[in-house]
């Protein structure tokens, strides 16, 4: 979790012992707020960059047959792109609604799922003035409470889109 070399500097930098005062406090305020710390763990997996390439080219059918494939392994609703963008992050940037609800209805893709900077598809579709999107994000148990890695929540994304 908390790598023991940032411990140790911090203790020799501060005199104070992170893991007794901090670590606890974090981990706590993580679960309070429903943080899956698994979500930042996990790892891009080559095997599944084809899913990758049909949802950016908004192929629903080439979707739709990889993800019948590979429906018997439990982790493709878990696979990530290396900046930790799961495939409905990508399905929801690009505006491919079949996509999304086939992602979200029929897999049960987490509609919460975080990146790299703790977006969430539904900041993503707020960003890019997606209102299909995130209608379908929010009837299907997205949080619009969720905040970025710079405490950004999805009304502001909504309020800055690019597509008025």
């Amino acid at each position: 979790m908390v790598q023991p070399t940032f411990a140790t500097r911090f203790s020799q930098k501060t005199g104070i012992n992170w893991r007794r005062k901090y670590q606890l406090k974090v981990i706590e305020k993580l679960n309070r707020s429903n943080f899956d710390l698994h979500w930042l763990a996990r790892k891009s997996d080559k095997s599944y960059s084809i899913l990758f390439k049909y949802i950016l080219k908004g192929d629903y059918k080439l979707c739709a047959e990889f993800l019948k494939k590979y429906s018997g392994n439990e982790r493709i609703i878990d696979c990530v792109d290396p900046h930790k963008k799961s495939p409905l992050h990508i399905a929801a940037r690009e505006g491919f609604v079949d996509i999304c609800e086939l992602l979200i209805n029929r897999y049960q893709f987490n509609v919460n799922a975080r990146d790299r900077g703790l977006l969430t598809p539904l900041h993503v579709a707020c960003r890019f003035g997606h209102g299909t999107i995130v209608d379908l994000l929010v009837k299907s148990g997205a949080k619009l409470s969720s905040r970025d890695n710079r405490g950004r929540s999805v009304m502001h994304y909504a309020a800055t889109s690019v597509n008025d």
